[in-house]
């Protein structure tokens, strides 16, 4: 009688021949994930799966506790997926309640597996994120000859800006900026803080690609996501040249720099058109009137916002404390809209809170925007106490990115920061000011 099969059969003989083969299947996991992470959410989706199946495999469940019990963090990024679970209690459409915790399952997930597998050492990870800057890098290219095509071929040069660019890979435009934002922010970082080690090839290489990727990126034309990029870019130099006591050069490199991405945006002209409204004063949607005045003309995206967030003020007012509940955000928005006689969100569009911030506190209440504010906050105070100056860009890049969009109410979203965020807190490693002194060239 042939012996049974096991999948554990496929495994190197002896007693650790388990702990010998699972950090390398973690870690080719984690490739995967990151390669399809720009792409069809249901391959990555896949990849996802494949990772928590090796986990559930692996087993060693006392270790993973013991691990779990020793990282206090991931208790933390695991506590606003159980807040969405509790909202499910008082929620008036459970079976969109249901969606959401499907859609937000990674935020539990992720911290769960990254907080207990064996850790990365630092060159895993950093091939993790090299391997994520390789498929943007491959999705951008793809999408610019699309849209390049499109415009110059077909005559539709609107295909190769904001949304319609992003769309040759089924993404939004905010969301592949996010992606294409941190990918500049990796190479840059990575530069500078190995920049004696790295060979002047691969130094040559980054830098230039984190060039490209800023021009992509202004093609995107995501005002926030820009800003936020020249804020952390300005502050990683400034940090670089202050450390190295070349402050003037360093000085006179954010300068250059912020010059040539004002010159890209000027040159391009949706973004051109974008930073303009953005800087008026005079675009404003009238609401609380005896009449709707939203309809008839093309708002643009600050007019929209600064309406929306004052309807949804008056719904966070209604039920500040623990909100309306899992999946009743958006219909609670759309009362608030009707109240406000803002017809054009409320008829014709079913917009969210653009502000993560803002959209959690209408669902959960003031309990869960504490939850996220200090899965925010309380990282980030360690990963400046520790160094760990590629998680504070990180944190603080999401965040401003999260102040006039809701990114965690798409999948795209929730993918990135709960990977990422819980990629960085349990694997990364911080940075050293000596090692970086050392390591910069004295000529």
């Amino acid at each position: 009688m042939p012996p049974e099969f096991s999948l554990r059969s496929l495994l190197p003989p002896g007693p650790n021949g388990v702990k010998r083969l699972y950090p390398a299947v973690y870690f080719y996991a984690l490739l995967l994930i990151v390669v399809t992470m720009p792409y069809a959410y249901a391959v990555n989706s896949t990849t996802a799966f494949i990772l928590a199946g090796f986990w559930l495999l692996g087993g060693d469940w006392a270790g993973k506790w013991q691990r779990l019990r020793r990282r206090p963090l991931a208790w933390l990024f695991m506590a606003p997926y159980l807040m969405e679970i509790l909202g499910m209690l008082y929620t008036h459409r459970p079976a969109e309640g249901l969606f959401v915790l499907q859609k937000k399952v990674l935020l539990f997930a992720f911290p769960l597996l990254l907080a207990t597998i064996p850790p990365l050492s630092r060159r895993q990870v950093r091939h993790v994120l090299l391997a994520f800057v390789a498929s943007c890098v491959a999705g951008s290219l793809y999408c610019l000859g699309s849209g390049l095509y499109y415009a110059l071929v077909l005559g539709q040069p609107d295909r190769l800006f904001y949304h319609e660019l992003a769309r040759f890979i089924n993404m939004q435009g905010i969301y592949l900026s996010l992606y294409t934002g941190f990918c500049i922010l990796v190479l840059v970082h990575c530069v500078l803080h190995e920049w004696q080690t790295l060979s002047p090839a691969f130094r040559r290489a980054a830098l230039a690609t984190a060039v490209y990727l800023t021009g992509f990126t202004v093609l995107l034309s995501v005002r926030t996501a820009l800003a936020a990029l020249a804020f952390l870019g300005a502050g990683l130099l400034l940090r670089f040249f202050y450390v190295h006591r070349r402050l003037a050069v360093g000085l006179a490199a954010i300068t250059a720099a912020l010059l040539l991405l004002a010159g890209l945006l000027y040159l391009n002209p949706v973004s051109k058109q974008k930073f303009a409204e953005a800087f008026s004063t005079g675009e404003t949607i009238p609401l609380h009137q005896a009449t709707d005045q939203s309809l008839g003309r093309n708002w643009g995206g600050k007019a929209l916002r600064f309406a929306i967030w004052q309807c949804t003020a008056n719904v966070v007012r209604q039920r500040p404390l623990f909100g309306v509940g899992t999946g009743s955000t958006q219909d609670a928005l759309q009362a608030g809209y009707k109240a406000c006689n803002f017809d054009f969100a409320y008829r014709f569009n079913r917009y969210n809170a653009h502000n993560q911030f803002l959209e959690t506190w209408v669902g959960l209440g003031l309990a869960g925007l504490t939850l996220l504010l200090a899965a925010l906050l309380v990282p980030l105070y360690r990963a400046l106490r520790a160094a760990h100056y590629l998680y504070v860009l990180l944190i603080v890049f999401f965040a401003i990115n999260s102040l006039t969009e809701s990114t965690l109410e798409r999948q795209k979203g929730v993918l990135f920061y709960a990977f990422f965020n819980a990629l960085l807190a349990f694997h990364g490693h911080q940075d050293s000011a000596r090692e970086v002194t050392r390591r910069f060239p004295e000529s």
